[in-house]
């Protein structure tokens, strides 16, 4: 974050390795940092696994009001996440506000599986959007089958 957040396009070799040492000596894992002379390598903390998972959708505003429901595929799938695609709401479109989606898988060796969770990042599908979700308040079981599945 420092070196991205600096607004040049370069640093002093010594910079970054007062950086990297810094990164190090406050604990960090190596791959959220820049080695010097390396790139910058992100990994995810679950492995992920290709799927098209149907789900049902209720998207929830913070405050815990119903902000609609709709369906989607999950199209990757891993113990802390999903990549939640062919999205179709009953409104048509998500709130401007943050939210939360509740979920429950609807078919497939996952039926039945529920858990919610937050949105942290958006990308452009063909005609639709698809978000990065991370899961949160699932219970173990459903972790372990979801590990079972990856």
């Amino acid at each position: 974050r420092i070196l991205r957040g600096a607004g040049v396009s370069f640093f002093r070799k010594e910079t970054v390795k007062r950086v990297v040492q810094a990164a190090q000596r406050g604990g960090y894992p190596k791959y959220r940092y820049i080695e010097p002379g390396a790139r910058e390598v992100g990994r995810r903390r679950y492995p992920r696994r290709k799927v098209r998972v149907p789900v049902s959708l209720d998207v929830r505003l913070l405050d815990g009001t119903s902000a609609g429901k709709g369906s989607g595929l999950f199209k990757d799938l891993g113990e802390g996440g999903a990549l939640l695609g062919d999205l179709k709401l009953e409104e048509g479109s998500f709130p401007l506000r943050r939210f939360t989606v509740d979920f429950e898988v609807s078919g497939g060796p996952l039926a039945k599986l529920r858990g919610s969770g937050v949105p942290v990042w958006v990308c452009q599908e063909e005609e639709h959007i698809a978000f990065g979700v991370r899961f949160r308040q699932m219970e173990a079981p459903e972790r372990q089958r979801i590990a079972r599945f990856v």
